[in-house]
């Protein structure tokens, strides 16, 4: 969602179940700037294979309500997704 296209589209149809099975991870395509401070972060806490290093639900509304007031209202995101 937040790239703006599905997950591992600059790869072949086939090749999306593979990558998924190898636990492969989508690139972040956008340049770090395009992304609110922290979020990539999050979202690579959130992938963790050990279940004990992801943050809880609760951490993650919060540590989103955080990067969400810190961003600045007036920036247009889509500006950043222009492929």
């Amino acid at each position: 969602m937040i790239e703006g296209c599905p997950p591992f589209s600059t790869r072949q149809e086939k090749e999306v179940p593979k990558v998924y099975v190898a636990n492969e991870r989508p690139p972040f395509r956008a340049p770090p700037k395009c992304y609110a401070y922290g979020l990539r972060e999050l979202i690579e806490e959130c992938w963790s294979e050990e279940p004990f290093k992801r943050p809880t639900f609760r951490q993650i509304i919060t540590r989103l309500d955080y990067i969400y007031n810190q961003l600045p209202h007036k920036r247009h995101w889509k500006e950043c997704f222009c492929w």
